[in-house]
């Protein structure tokens, strides 16, 4: 029988949840003045997993340092393939006719989304 891991004081609950809801959008507005609206595919990579890694901290101070280090940082993987997807979607509206899309508003959205669906939740 598999041991169940501890739970992590209410405390560190409460700083974690504060920081995953916090910190991205600490990180959005620092970096927003640096991103040009028309961002190129390695700046949405990065954007995407500095906006989701800061996120993922929060989630490892919440659950007090017990999470799986292999969904970690397969959850950073998937915050650059969302970059990258979504540099792509923008690149093909803009060349159907439509407007830029601020990158780092949705590298904070995909940051709240893989918080909440991270596999990294007992």
């Amino acid at each position: 029988m598999r041991e169940r891991a501890s739970q992590a004081p209410g405390l560190a609950r409460v700083v974690g949840t504060l920081a995953i809801i916090v910190l991205p959008l600490v990180v959005v507005w620092d970096v927003r003045s640096y991103v040009p609206i028309h961002a190129t595919l390695p700046v949405y990579a990065i954007l995407f997993l500095l906006v989701s890694l800061v996120a993922q901290l929060g989630l490892i101070v919440r659950r007090w340092g017990n999470i799986n280090l292999g969904r970690f940082l397969f959850d950073l993987a998937l915050s650059v393939v969302a970059g990258a997807v979504s540099w792509g979607v923008v690149d093909a509206a803009l060349h159907r006719g439509g407007g830029p899309v601020d990158p780092s508003l949705v590298a904070a959205i995909f940051a709240y989304i893989l918080a909440i669906w991270s596999g990294q939740h007992p």
